[in-house]
């Protein structure tokens, strides 16, 4: 039985622009690069052959030096091989990517290997032999195009491992529109029990013999599995192969959303906005829809100050996706109070927009003839 570890896409060194100037960026990065400890824990724990890493181990090939170096520290300490298998972003920004660079050649650890060509890699002590096919990200052609039953086929018997970064005709769809890359039948033409893919960052697999590891870090608010490596398999040449996906993640990426109208509906929210604070490395991106009166959207805004303070990270979206402002209501009460001496033709204006429930423009106009009332019975 050979069993090894797949992981893919920590994206390490990434700026994390989006995710404002506070300490949420920062911790982030740290614990991506701490993801490599994890995986190599696993590796120990399951008795792994080696770790192999289908692409984007790096964020882009000038992140920086210390990054660069810090990685190296951490794959070093892993106990099996590491093989690495450049992906898109690796090979960004210069030359040959980040695997090109000085800082990688002097500070690189014996037990790490880049797969950059196309070339077999025999492990004959593992009866393996793993089938690179580095991206190239000048070509939007298949990658794995090479991968025939013949590639690699100098020994007889040996386990075939396919490695690739890149999208497929399956998540075309998902991704927007994503130009396809890898045939979504790799796996059976070349004749590979198994076809590691890193690209897309959840774990998806894609039949008996392919999966996507997905990236062992969540890296946008997306819902799609992601914070894994996996466990594979496999008993002999030809056999299915056995993917365990491990849930190695320390940061949580959540997206919830709240209809605020009463002030009670914002009691609640302040109540699940501390519960999900109460684990640590929380991010969360929440989507309003708040049409409250004054009090309650001063309360609210209140509540979500806390909140981002409680939290690593809160964004803050409206409905629609666009930036986020509650609609503050006239109070029903103080507005007829106000409104009881006003002339005929303002109560009547008061009672038609009043029926405007969820018209903002409308709401907008109650709050200024409530403020123009007050200010008339003021003089």
């Amino acid at each position: 039985m050979l069993t090894f570890v797949h992981a893919a896409d920590l994206h390490l060194g990434q700026p994390l622009h989006f995710l404002g100037g506070g300490d949420a960026a920062p911790r982030v990065r740290q614990l991506r690069l701490e993801a490599i400890d994890r995986i190599g824990a696993l590796a120990a724990e399951r008795g792994a052959a080696f770790v192999l890493v289908a692409g984007d181990l790096f964020d882009g090939g000038l992140v920086d030096d210390r990054t660069v170096a810090a990685a190296c520290g951490k794959l070093g300490s892993v106990a099996v091989p590491v093989r690495v298998l450049p992906g898109n972003h690796d090979l960004s920004g210069v030359p040959g990517g980040v695997f090109g660079r000085e800082v990688w050649a002097r500070e690189k650890p014996a037990n790490v290997s880049v797969l950059a060509a196309r070339e077999p890699l025999f492990l004959d002590e593992h009866g393996a032999v793993i089938l690179p096919a580095p991206a190239d990200p000048a070509s939007p052609a298949d990658p794995t195009a090479h991968l025939t039953r013949s590639f690699g086929s100098g020994r007889a018997g040996a386990i075939r491992i396919g490695l690739a970064h890149g999208g497929t005709t399956d998540f075309a769809e998902i991704s927007g529109g994503r130009s396809a890359t890898i045939a979504p039948g790799r796996a059976a033409s070349a004749g590979l029990d198994y076809l590691a893919l890193g690209d897309w960052h959840g774990f998806q697999t894609l039949d008996a013999r392919t999966a996507y590891a997905g990236s062992p870090e969540p890296t946008s608010f997306v819902n799609n599995d992601s914070g894994n490596a996996l466990v594979v398999r496999i008993a002999g040449p030809g056999a299915v192969p056995e993917v365990e996906p491990v849930k190695l993640a320390r940061t949580r990426w959540l997206r919830e959303e709240a209809r605020l109208r009463e002030a009670s509906e914002v009691e609640a929210l302040d109540a699940r906005l501390q519960a999900l604070a109460a684990e640590e490395d929380t991010l969360l991106r929440l989507e309003l829809d708040a049409a409250l009166p004054a009090a309650a959207a001063a309360r609210l805004d209140r509540v979500l100050d806390a909140a981002g303070h409680r939290l690593l990270h809160l964004r803050l979206r409206d409905a629609a996706g666009g930036a986020f402002r509650p609609r503050v209501l006239a109070d029903a009460a103080t507005l007829e109070e106000a409104a009881a001496s006003a002339p005929g033709f303002v109560r009547a204006a008061i009672a038609e927009l009043s029926a405007e429930e969820d018209d903002a423009e409308a709401a907008e106009a109650l709050v200024l003839l409530q403020r123009l009332l007050a200010e008339a019975a003021s003089c």
